[in-house]
């Protein structure tokens, strides 16, 4: 009889990069005509409790980023051997109607994208006979907090060099899948430059730097665009995608109202064609942009992190020669024009991308699930 998949993939609103590698599961196995649904974690019990997660881990970021850190430093550093966290026993209050859905629905597969869905799945499966292939998928290049006390069938890795930190906690290396953070394969289509500001509207005759300010904060946006203008005034092309952060996008258009050259631009799906447009990418280093902007080949510059896993990704990403860490407003120019004139290092980070992130990771995820 044929095995045939029933997926559910499970995330949580604590940052987009968790989501955006679910929807890229997701959008894999429906385009192969798989069962497949995606489910904020929280709200499966209430929507008020994901809406007060979400508003909870976003604040402390945008008010108190060092905060931030150091939970993330402390839960990272303090090991459970014969007592579970206090994570683990919030999110097993979500075993009960987890496994109501799964069994409701008839799911023998679980993809979680965060770490907080596994560990509700880790102890519905202790107390119950529910089973399934459970994945657990990475979204930083870290060890993930907590990840010794669940036990999903595998964990998928960012990166083969992130597997001694998983062993060194106990976990089989058998369960170690090193496929890489999975993106939208809309990441894995190059469109020619020129092509892509043809259709974006962006000069062809210009060095186009990409902002990417996501929904958390960048730095100074203004001091920085102040910075190339006076650099490079009209012979340069400043696109900063906006997002949803409707206060930095106000203060970003009324500030440079005079100036063609700065370009903000609100929510977009076509994120992809704005990379295949830039000749240099400035963002924050979360682990999904990194990825993305890797499995696409841009040169790239990060900005002030958020403390904790987005300082790893810079380590990581800095190490292996994949972009340039510089937090301050001077060090980001300096790096933009180096980069800009200097095409050995733009190609040399280009290739170090190639070398380090695979670019079909939710199509070698699927193929994996498919094959269970």
């Amino acid at each position: 009889m044929e095995n045939k998949k029933k997926v559910l993939i499970l995330s949580c609103n604590t940052g987009g990069g968790h989501n955006a590698a679910g929807k890229a599961v997701c959008s894999e196995l429906v385009s192969r005509n798989v069962e497949c649904e995606m489910m904020d974690f929280y709200a499966i019990t209430s929507p008020v409790i994901s809406k007060g997660v979400s508003n909870s881990y976003l604040g402390i970021i945008k008010r108190v980023p060092r905060l931030f850190g150091v939970m993330y430093n402390a839960a990272g550093a303090i090991k459970f051997k014969r007592v579970k966290s206090a994570a683990y026993f919030v999110n097993s209050l979500q075993a009960i109607p987890l496994r109501k859905i799964i069994e409701e629905n008839g799911y023998n597969v679980v993809v979680m994208p965060h770490i907080f869905p596994s560990q509700a799945l880790t102890s519905l499966e202790k107390h119950s006979d529910t089973k399934v292939l459970s994945i657990s998928i990475g979204t930083d290049y870290d060890y993930v907090p907590f990840s010794q006390e669940v036990s999903p069938d595998y964990f998928v890795l960012p990166h083969a060099d992130i597997k001694g930190q998983y062993i060194k906690e106990g976990i089989p290396e058998s369960k170690l899948l090193s496929i890489g953070i999975p993106v939208n394969p809309s990441f894995t289509v190059k469109t020619e430059k020129c092509e892509a500001r043809r259709q974006l509207g962006i000069a062809k005759d210009k060095n186009c730097v990409l902002i990417m300010s996501g929904s958390m904060g960048f730095g100074d946006a203004g001091e920085l665009m102040e910075g190339l203008i006076a650099r490079y005034g009209e012979n340069i092309s400043i696109v900063m995608l906006g997002g949803n952060n409707e206060k930095l996008k106000r203060s970003v258009r009324e500030r440079f109202a005079k100036y063609p050259a700065v370009k903000v631009v609100d929510f977009t799906s076509k994120v992809s064609l704005f990379m295949d447009a830039a000749d240099v990418i400035l963002t924050k280093p979360g682990g999904l942009t990194t990825t993305e902007f890797a499995a696409k080949g841009v040169p790239a510059i990060f900005t002030k992190p958020i403390p904790g896993c987005e300082t790893r990704n810079a380590q990581f990403f800095t190490s292996r020669g994949m972009a340039l860490n510089c937090p301050s407003t001077e060090e980001q120019l300096a790096a933009i024009h180096y980069l800009l004139n200097n095409d050995d290092a733009r190609r040399a980070m280009v290739r170090a991308q190639r070398e380090n992130i695979n670019p079909n990771s939710a199509r070698d995820l699927c193929d994996f699930i498919l094959s269970r």
